[in-house]
């Protein structure tokens, strides 16, 4: 059997959607003979993937004056216009400029695919597309056109599940009309999309569940002995992550030791350092350092190799994180805001600390200093029931799973 799976990043680099679908790419290899992947990712290809992947690599930032000229006569055609209507529906106050400029960004995509995809997917017997956004609406595309006749599946996370005024999603009737399954990281995430997108469209599409998986064994990690309580955040350096939060919620607390690590780097990194250093460094109870971006295996190395107590994620907005689970896969106990799908991977084992999705600064302390003062027993509980919730949920299972799933479809 043939796969062709589209990506952002994979197999190039260690960024993007590299992290999760290395966690699923040798599951994928055993199940499928052949699996091409077409890619827009930058960097150095990958030496960690199995044999029998074709890795096509396309320059999306290389412009193609041809190819743009066809992207803006799409706009106008009646998809595009139908598209336009669509987006004003559910983003009344976006402007015209914003919504047009999303829309030739897929039909962009489009056409620098269109080629690739149809003589990749002529002999696939599956195509699947990581992330419901442009490249999920080239292959809708082609299907609509039966340039395509395997079966055609697409997850979809967060970015690209739940409207939000930083970023437009376009074509959510056209996708969904011409795919055979979307598959949903959370049960918030279908929740949402049926309740938003699903009644508009007149083809209904399967819509299915499969949690992502960390393809490692559960490793506990120490907890502190001394008086420092050590706390751990992983994420992008990007505004919905709001790690001005955290910061401000250890600036408030006094009455004991905080050793705290942020793993990561992004475009608001020196913004936010130099708002810890005003916030954080003339408080003598409290060390901090920014560790920048880390490959995931040096991520996963630090949990194994380092005391942790805590795990701490402050985002406006997730769809279940990686972050989280790579947190739980090594016992450490999370505090967390109740936004997208937290609350399947906290609610069981975190009903203390699964907080508001509006919690601030306030909150988050106020949970830091609960947990401080919880008892050696009650720590040792709540890690043996984090351990549980990784296990049941988002260990290897929830990939192999998910991968014959994807079996079952050809």
């Amino acid at each position: 059997m043939k796969l062709l799976l589209l990506t952002s990043n994979y197999p190039f680099g260690n960024l993007g959607d590299n992290c999760f679908i290395q966690n699923e790419i040798y599951a994928l290899a055993e199940k499928f003979d052949n699996i091409t992947i077409i890619s827009t990712g930058e960097g150095e290809l990958r030496e960690d993937i199995p044999a029998n992947l074709k890795v096509i690599k396309v320059n999306q930032k290389k412009f193609k004056i041809f190819k743009a000229f066809n992207a803006l006569f799409a706009l106008f055609n009646k998809s595009g216009r139908q598209a336009f209507k669509e987006c004003k529906k559910y983003y009344k106050n976006a402007s015209r400029i914003k919504i047009y400029k999303q829309l030739f960004i897929y039909n962009y995509v489009y056409f620098l695919l269109k080629n690739i995809i149809k003589k990749e997917g002529k002999d696939a017997d599956l195509v699947y597309t990581y992330w419901m956004s442009s490249k999920a609406y080239a292959v809708a595309k082609l299907k609509f056109d039966k340039k395509i006749n395997c079966p055609f599946i697409t997850r979809s996370h967060r970015f690209d599940c739940y409207i939000r005024n930083d970023y437009i999603l376009v074509y959510r009737k056209f996708i969904g009309d011409n795919v055979d399954t979307i598959c949903f990281i959370s049960e918030d995430g279908k929740n949402y999309y049926e309740r938003t997108f699903y009644q508009d469209l007149q083809n209904k599409c399967n819509l299915v569940v499969s949690y992502l998986g960390i393809n490692k064994n559960f490793t506990e990690t120490n907890y502190s002995e001394d008086e420092y309580l050590r706390i751990v955040s992983c994420s992008n350096v990007v505004p919905v992550k709001r790690l001005d939060i955290l910061i401000n919620a250890l600036s408030m607390i006094d009455d004991f030791k905080i050793s705290w690590i942020h793993i990561g780097g992004g475009e608001k990194f020196d913004e936010i350092t130099k708002f810890a250093e005003e916030k954080l460094a003339k408080k003598e109870n409290i060390k901090y350092h920014f560790k920048g971006a880390l490959k995931n295996e040096e991520i996963l190395n630090y949990y194994k190799n380092n005391t942790i107590d805590l795990f701490i994620n402050c985002s406006d907005s997730e769809g279940v994180p990686v972050t989280i689970m790579e947190a739980n896969s090594f016992g450490i106990p999370v505090i967390c805001r109740d936004v997208g799908g937290n609350r399947e991977i906290c609610v069981d084992n975190n009903k203390d600390y699964l907080l508001s999705n509006n919690a601030g600064a306030e909150d988050f302390a106020k949970a830091i200093i609960d947990f401080k003062n919880k008892s050696y027993e009650e720590k040792i509980k709540r890690r043996e029931e984090t351990k549980k919730i990784f296990l049941e949920k988002f260990s290897k299972n929830s990939i192999n799973n998910y991968v014959n799933h994807l079996v079952d479809m050809v």
